[in-house]
């Protein structure tokens, strides 16, 4: 996927959150963040060099601001270059120029300095087509098209709402309204049918739309038409509760969730490799860092916002290594495999100072029990959530494996 074409799959998103009436919209066009440890699971941030950040109780109030975050810290506009007009929207363009939507007009943030591109217009949205450079606004329901080089203004549809724009092309893009989903190509406007209802959308590496349903199911897009796919995922995907998604450049699929528990989910479509990670287990100065939404760049990177601190961090995570070589010839057995309440667990030789720990996907802990000499253990899993686990015996500095799947 190109650089422009991610650029559309990042840029112009709001976020509001009922709890504390905040509307939220980050850019991303350059960054350079941390890390998180991979025994720890500490987040480490750094500087990001260009972020831009439209926060403020209600979209169409005075208290709305834009930041920029420059070199470590958060750098307000000062709104009063251009007439300290309500904020509605903002985008960044591909050379890092940022556009300023208010209820008076459209304005550009260049260098440090602001120009205005147009005036009296109440814009609810702007969003840049990278493929060319043109900007899009919505004025109430009515989509427009600028084309700066002859400085003209086109309608280009009327009486829709709009949320998101996805640019596919030049003159090609979709459109997210509500629940629906509209296609616009070759001039014209068509409704395409979404089994379900669109909740959240994202384009895969090979510019198709993949969709999560209002009933929580997934579709993928095929031939670029109203044919849908419904791939096949793992039975401990769980998909209700999401309240953000991305496909990255490798097709896998990330979603930040929060149903019971708040967490990142990536998903490999075609296998079983559904990687939960617990938002618990994260931290970020000291204090738990909760996944609001979770985002790509054209390298694979995966990046995680927290609202409330105006963070993006960067997720730098692998499956951690289960050593399964040094078993040091301990035999043991245990099922049923899969089970939904207890494992029978029976070893060959007794252990005196052994111990049993369960462990989820990321290597996190979930359980631990002492053997105490005992050959035959019974645990119960009734708690675990569904999935695939590792069960693993600690005796003396020699370390066994195996994974069990908890139905």
């Amino acid at each position: 996927m190109s650089k422009t074409q991610i650029l559309t799959l990042i840029t112009a998103s709001l976020l509001f959150f009922s709890l504390k009436s905040f509307a939220f919209q980050y850019e991303i066009i350059h960054y350079d963040a941390g890390t998180i440890d991979q025994t720890a699971f500490e987040i480490k941030t750094n500087s990001l060099r260009k972020v831009a950040l439209l926060k403020g109780d209600n979209p169409s109030q005075e208290t709305n601001t834009v930041k920029e975050f420059i070199n470590g810290s958060w750098v307000e506009i000062n709104t009063a270059e251009f007439g300290n007009q309500p904020v509605l929207s903002i985008d960044l363009s591909p050379e890092g120029d940022l556009l300023i939507a208010t209820s008076n007009g459209l304005f550009r943030q260049k260098d440090g300095l602001i120009s205005t591109i147009l005036l009296d217009y109440n814009i609810d949205l702007v969003q840049i087509n990278p493929f060319n450079g043109s900007i899009y606004f919505v004025e109430e329901s009515v989509l427009y098209k600028i084309t700066e080089q002859t400085n003209t203004v086109e309608t280009i549809c009327s009486n829709l709402i709009i949320d998101e724009i996805q640019f596919r092309s030049e003159s090609a893009f979709l459109i997210k309204s509500g629940n629906n989903l509209y296609e616009y190509s070759n001039n014209t406007l068509e409704e395409r049918y979404v089994p379900g209802g669109m909740k959240y959308w994202s384009m895969d590496q090979n510019n198709r739309l993949w969709i999560i349903t209002n009933d929580n199911q997934f579709l993928k897009e095929n031939n670029f038409s109203n044919y849908w796919e419904i791939p096949t995922f793992s039975d401990h995907l769980v998909i209700e509760g999401t309240t953000s998604m991305v496909v990255d450049k490798e097709g896998n699929i990330w979603m930040a969730n929060e149903d019971e528990y708040s967490r990142l989910m990536k998903w490999e479509p075609g296998t079983e490799n559904a990687l939960m990670i617990s938002s618990s287990m994260l931290y970020a100065d000291g204090e738990y860092f909760i996944i609001d939404k979770v985002i790509s760049d054209e390298d694979g990177n995966i990046y995680l916002i927290n609202d409330e601190k105006e963070t993006l961090i960067e997720l730098s995570y692998s499956n951690p290594v289960l050593n399964t070589t040094e078993q040091n010839n301990i035999s043991w057995n245990f099922g049923p495999n899969p089970a939904q309440d207890i494992l029978n667990i029976k070893f060959d030789s007794s252990f005196d100072s052994a111990s049993l720990e369960i462990l989820d996907q990321t290597g996190r802990i979930v359980g631990s029990t002492s053997l105490d000499g005992q050959q035959n253990k019974e645990i119960n899993i009734s708690y675990l959530r569904p999935g695939f686990y590792f069960l693993q015996l600690r005796n003396k500095g020699s370390l066994a494996t195996q994974k069990f799947i908890k139905l």
